[in-house]
């Protein structure tokens, strides 16, 4: 299996439309076999995508996602784990071991499950007080 996960420095790259380069790891599912950093081209989206598609990648960690990338990414078969943070080395491991939904990966604003609340309060569900993004307000 080939995971991708956009990186910036040694850390996941806090938004995959602006990230610049891609770790590339080949793993068994247990251990990383080979590890390798490619860069992504800042051009437009469906130019990324096939890139990334071109490379193999059948898993693709990241931080922020926009839902254009997210949809074109999954058209093509790629699987995304988003608004993941985190020291790279550390995601990665994490992602092996099966901890990476712990909420110290979890981007500040990001809901368990799918999609952020905007008024961002780490990753938990119900009640922000003061806030109007509330579901019992909507």
């Amino acid at each position: 299996m080939k995971i991708g996960v956009t990186i910036w420095d040694d850390q996941v790259s806090p938004l995959l439309d602006a990230a610049t380069r891609l770790l590339m790891v080949e793993s068994d599912g247990r251990t990383v076999r080979s590890r390798q950093v490619m860069g992504l081209p800042l051009s437009i989206p469906w130019q990324r995508v096939a890139c990334i598609q071109e490379a193999g990648i059948s898993l693709l960690i990241c931080g922020a996602i926009s839902r254009e990338y997210e949809t074109m990414l999954q058209s093509c078969n790629v699987q995304v784990m988003p608004w993941i943070r985190g020291k790279v080395d550390e995601v990665i491991e994490a992602y092996l071991r099966g901890d990476l939904n712990d909420e110290g990966y979890c981007l500040p604003g990001r809901m368990r499950g799918r999609y952020r609340r905007r008024g961002g309060r780490g990753c938990r569900r119900g009640r922000i007080p003061g806030s109007r993004l509330n579901p019992e307000e909507e």
